[in-house]
């Protein structure tokens, strides 16, 4: 009964959020019509944001759902920022804002003024906004506001996620308040930069990909797959996730709920193995450019040995062939996703950082490791996640080397964190509650 009760309030929660959607897709329509008549767009963008607002809040307050005042206050905490860094950068410049959304905003701006250029701007965010501001005008505020809406559609999808895997009502309760409060989401939701596309993306693809892992319907790994790819448009480090989706396709057997492997499956697996190292190397440019700077083997050489800027850590390791990479790739993956380490901490900012961004990452490999012996019948599934997680972390490991654009960057794995988390919370949960009732049991 408490099932059913939470996957209805797990539809009327995605109903309204198709709602919120579809408001602002109407408003875009209208300032679209009426661009030729603006005079001043700053005052219609803060028109047409507050009404949205607005609406949008009065829809989560009349939710019919026991989370929607955490829904509510994510929402709300990305607009504060949103407004902060609209209105009062003059006072402190939140972390990751400046140079690069800047230079975002001005390629967006000048696309559309001349939409001929928007073949000439490499990444896709730009050009996107750049479209955006081609039909309703240079409209910063409302192109902030797009990325709220990501964060809290972000949060949500978590939420459903959790739901589809019959998470607890405590550890759902925990892992949403994580998904709505943590700081590093909630600061890229509220300004101009990409990173909250991807990560909601990614979000979305998860939550297709566990609905095949539960279902085995084919058309959910079509969509996971698709929803990675564009996620991977916007930031290509994120397609190493993939890795993780591919090994379940291969060998997770859904009628014995195991793994089961076969000559045919393994030698599909080492196809797209080879096949992967083959793009990887031939076309690098295309696939790692915007990820890493890198068009060759060579200059992946050079990254993995780069750590610039003031907070960067592995400063000693130096990486020129296969051997050196695959040895100390573990080692540059782990410190992505863990740093700033107490060693590198440079004063209060960096042990700021430590505490509200580097812990969920470190509280989460801890706890799987701690709690290995309780997984039971959700190992297959966690297998899956930590191979997902270890994948990316050494991609990303590779082409990071310092904490700032590590924060940053690993902000795109959360969904997939706060999953792990999750689930290694409820299997914990659940081993306990039968440890219990066993010997309760014996005795009768």
């Amino acid at each position: 009964m408490e099932e059913k009760k939470a996957i209805d309030q797990c539809d009327v929660g995605g109903i309204l959020l198709s709602i919120i959607w579809f408001l602002f897709l109407v408003e875009i329509l209208i300032l679209t019509l009426i661009k030729p008549f603006i005079t001043d767009f700053e005052v219609v963008s803060i028109i047409a944001v507050s009404t949205h607002i607005m609406l949008s809040t009065f829809l989560l307050i009349t939710l019919k759902n026991k989370y929607r005042y955490l829904f509510l206050a994510a929402f709300l905490s990305r607009i504060l920022i949103m407004l902060w860094d609209l209105f009062a950068r003059s006072i402190f410049v939140l972390p990751n804002s400046g140079a690069d959304s800047e230079m975002f905003y001005n390629s967006a701006v000048a696309i559309s003024e001349n939409i001929a250029l928007f073949s000439f701007v490499r990444d896709l965010y730009p050009r996107l906004m750049g479209l955006l501001f081609y039909m309703i005008g240079p409209q910063r505020m409302t192109a902030h506001y797009l990325n709220v809406l990501l964060g809290l559609s972000t949060v949500v999808v978590i939420w459903k996620i959790l739901v589809l895997l019959g998470i607890t009502h405590r550890a759902t309760k925990l892992t949403v308040i994580l998904a709505a409060f943590f700081p590093t989401s909630i600061i890229m939701s509220g300004i101009f930069l990409r990173e909250i596309l991807p990560t909601f993306f990614v979000a979305a693809s998860l939550y297709l990909y566990l609905k095949w892992f539960k279902t085995s319907i084919s058309l959910y790994a079509l969509g996971s797959v698709l929803l990675l790819l564009i996620a991977s448009a916007f930031h290509s480090g994120v397609i190493s996730i993939f890795v993780g989706y591919a090994f379940g396709f291969l060998f997770y057997n859904h009628r014995k709920k195991e793994f089961k492997s076969s000559l045919k499956s393994v030698i599909v697996f080492l196809l797209i193995v080879v096949g992967t190292a083959l793009i990887f190397t031939r076309y690098g440019n295309l696939f790692l450019a915007k990820f890493a700077g890198v068009e060759n083997i060579e200059l992946i050489y050079y990254k993995a040995s780069s750590s610039a800027g003031g907070s960067a850590y592995l400063q000693g390791v130096s990486v020129s062939n296969i051997s050196q990479l695959l040895l100390f790739g573990p080692l540059r993956g782990f410190f992505f996703l863990t740093s700033p380490l107490p060693m590198d901490w440079r004063g209060v900012a960096d042990i700021f950082s430590f505490i509200t961004d580097s812990l969920l990452y470190i509280t989460t490999i801890f706890l799987v490791i701690k709690y290995r012996r309780y997984y039971g019948q959700n190992k297959p599934l966690v297998i899956v996640l930590l191979i997902m997680i270890a994948s990316a972390a050494l991609i990303f490991g590779i082409g990071v080397g310092n904490a700032g654009t590590a924060m940053r960057h690993r902000q795109k794995l959360t969904p997939v964190f706060l999953t792990t988390l999750a689930v290694i919370m409820n299997s914990r949960r659940e081993r306990l509650r039968i440890e219990i009732e066993e010997p309760s049991i014996s005795r009768l």
